[in-house]
């Protein structure tokens, strides 16, 4: 009794993995690849996530080379300023001293290699004594 049971239980696993290789149409058993193709989209995924760790660590590596030319630039004092890079478009957020400075610093990200954009939202914080 106990080899029967195994030989059913073989049998409707064998069978179930049978029809889930078969296409969903009509013309499944001429065309096994295709079926086989679109019950499996685990395939694209590898590629789709080195592209992904690839972007960020290129948005990564601009975003240290923009803060290191704001860092670099005399008259700027870019402590409260946090640099954001999304596809070479990059956005500058916080507050400087005055309008001359924060439009200095959009002009600074501009000229780094691979800036394709910049946004400023640097806003203006004077300082106490004004």
């Amino acid at each position: 009794m106990t080899i029967l049971k195994k030989t059913c239980g073989f049998l409707v696993i064998l069978t179930s993995l049978n029809g889930h290789a078969q296409s969903s149409d009509a013309g499944g058993a001429t065309e096994p690849a295709k079926g086989i193709t679109s019950s499996q989209p685990d395939m694209a995924p590898p590629d789709a996530k080195a592209a992904k760790k690839a972007g960020k660590q290129s948005n990564q590596a601009l975003q240290n080379d923009v803060r290191r030319a704001l860092s670099r630039t005399k008259g700027l004092n870019v402590a409260d300023v946090t640099v954001h890079v999304r596809g070479g478009a990059v956005t500058l957020q916080g507050y400087m001293q005055s309008q001359t400075q924060a439009d200095q610093a959009a002009e600074v990200a501009k000229s780094v290699k691979g800036v394709t954009s910049v946004t400023n939202h640097i806003g203006i914080r004077p300082t106490m004594g004004s």
